[in-house]
């Protein structure tokens, strides 16, 4: 009798810490959500007879509650405090406004087709739109006007989004000001390079710097580690630290992310440099 109570008492308290688990991560969760920010980018007025949807002008933020319905958003206004529901495409988290310079919440594949194809813009025109049928927080596409073998075409791209990071093919970049940058460069494995972005409306800047412009003398060293060695140099007659990293020890876009954390951790704001691959 006593190993069968045994046994029940045990199973029972088995499934009493499956449930605390559970709820807790559910909590969490709900939690992690109420704490984020949604800010309004398009006026919106619910249709007539509608209860649970709320009007909003450009610049209200609200709290999200819940993103499971990929058309309408839970949230609740920050100002009134009302709790319904608002369309998607007409708001956007906070944590992507950095990424909305670049992306256009309205742009369909046909429409960046008819854009990219009048006179005014020339190879390497692009836009940055929503991959159709996803959400911002998926997928993106990146159309470019391309001209091979004296013939105009649009390519597009599908950019994924995975753990904050953008993704085309096996690349990653830490954000979109990056990926836009990097294939800026004429040998950066795409068939047109970027050159001018339609909803920034300028042209895009080129953050390689020519090697030939960097000038250091391995005596003068000024740190030494596992990853790699600092030196003291010039660039274009300006005193700057040269950081070489030491073969097999790490990759191009692991120093990169590293040296972004550093920047980011001691200045409190993202790096804004140029590098270059010595």
């Amino acid at each position: 009798m006593g190993d069968i109570y045994g046994t029940v008492r045990t199973r029972l308290t088995k499934l009493r810490k499956v449930f605390v688990t559970t709820f807790s991560k559910t909590m969490n969760n709900e939690y992690s959500l109420s704490k984020e920010i949604v800010i309004a980018i398009h006026p919106f007025t619910p249709a007539h007879g509608s209860t649970d949807q709320l009007a909003f002008s450009v610049g209200d933020e609200f709290l999200l509650k819940s993103d499971a319905d990929k058309k309408w958003w839970h949230v609740k206004h920050v100002s009134t405090g009302k709790k319904g529901f608002v369309p998607m495409s007409f708001v956007v988290k906070k944590s992507e406004l950095e990424h909305m310079e670049w992306y256009d919440t309205w742009t369909s594949r046909k429409d960046a087709e008819r854009i990219l194809n009048k006179e005014k813009y020339g190879p390497g025109a692009f836009i940055v739109r929503l991959k159709d049928n996803t959400q911002m927080n998926s997928a993106l596409a990146l159309s470019i006007k391309a001209k091979i073998e004296d013939e105009t075409n649009i390519l597009h791209y599908v950019i994924t989004r995975e753990d904050s990071e953008f993704r085309i093919g096996g690349r990653r970049f830490l954000s979109l000001t990056h990926l836009v940058h990097y294939y800026a460069e004429p040998r950066s494995g795409i068939e047109q390079h970027l050159t001018f972005s339609v909803k920034k409306n300028k042209h895009i800047d080129v953050w390689e710097v020519d090697p030939s412009d960097v000038d250091f003398n391995k005596e003068d060293r000024l740190g030494n580690g596992y990853f790699g060695e600092v030196f003291k140099g010039t660039f274009r007659g300006h005193p700057i630290a040269v950081k070489t990293v030491k073969p097999g020890r790490m990759t191009v876009q692991q120093f990169i992310k590293y040296i972004f954390s550093i920047h980011t951790s001691l200045m409190g704001t993202p790096i804004n440099a140029r590098f270059v691959l010595l």
